[in-house]
């Protein structure tokens, strides 16, 4: 919370957000509401002060559902670096002495152009000036193993194990296409042929797997493929479709949800999509966000 009221001092405005999905007997998920979240006045003592909005689709509720989805997606809009890019660097940095610069070259760029200082990233998404701050208290909780999308499904409730499923794994989502290709993906990759070589000098940090066996070394090098290739992949590419038309997918929020009972929210019944437009990125980093999707 108090990482959270420092961003409000900037030109971002946002809330923490937790979303409630239903699994509904045909394998899909539904929305069944949104709750923002922002630090109490008071102190985070008093913890913090919470709105929930429902589905609707018209009227003055349409339009706050539709603001509230907005915010998840804005603090959604930059995981990709540190579930690839970020994640990715480390590798590269301790490869450099038996790797080519070309091995790993789109990396090298994206960080030289999008996300240093003041870069691309830092200039459309939020958080802006915060994201690599934010970026860093998230990698805190990083580690090696956990990449693996098996495991990962797992961790997030949404896989189980299952021996009569293929590949020992059965998903409680049926509809949820990254994990299925996705797995078929891994479980390949794993059975690419690797040699035991290379550095030893990580093995006894924390977040490094056991390199005791051939099976660890297939593991890791799994993980490490799996991230660089299909996964960055699965969240990169294929968004133009979509976000290409920046009002579906904004990269920021710059106003707060209209309170009930200010001209703002009276707004919301004779021009909801003016609202809407003035709460989301600003028409010159919705030209540089675009340009970079």
């Amino acid at each position: 919370m108090p990482y959270l009221r420092r961003i409000n001092s900037t030109s971002v405005k946002t809330y923490v957000s937790r979303t409630v999905l239903a699994l509904s007997d045909d394998g899909t998920l539904k929305p069944l509401a949104i709750e923002l979240s922002l630090p109490h006045p008071k102190g985070d003592q008093h913890g913090a002060v919470s709105k929930v909005y429902t589905p609707a689709q018209h009227g003055v509720e349409g339009s706050l559902w539709q603001l509230a989805k907005t915010y998840v997606a804005v603090n959604d809009s930059g995981v990709h670096q540190l579930i690839s890019h970020c994640s990715v660097w480390f590798i590269q940095f301790i490869s450099f002495s038996t790797l080519t610069s070309v091995t790993m070259y789109i990396n090298a760029i994206v960080r030289g152009i999008l996300i240093d200082a003041d870069g691309f990233i830092e200039c459309s998404v939020f958080p802006e000036k915060y994201c690599m701050e934010l970026t860093s208290l998230n990698y805190k909780d990083w580690n090696l193993v956990d990449q693996a999308l098996h495991r990962d499904l797992k961790k997030r409730r949404v896989a189980v194990d299952d021996k009569d499923s293929p590949n020992d794994l059965r998903l409680v989502i049926k509809d949820y296409p990254y994990a299925v290709d996705g797995l078929e993906i891994l479980f390949a990759i794993e059975n690419w042929e690797v040699q035991n070589e290379g550095h030893d000098d990580k093995k006894h940090e924390p977040w490094w797997p056991q390199m005791q066996t051939r099976e660890d070394l297939i593991d890791s090098c799994t993980i490490i493929i799996w991230m660089a290739s299909a996964l960055h992949v699965a969240i990169d590419y294929g968004q133009y479709a979509y976000a290409g038309h920046h009002p579906n997918h904004p990269t920021i929020t710059r106003r707060f949800v209209p309170e009930k009972g200010t001209p703002e929210y009276n707004k919301l019944k004779s021009n909801p999509d003016k609202v809407y437009l003035q709460r989301i990125t600003a028409q010159g980093k919705t030209v540089i966000a675009t340009s970079l999707i």
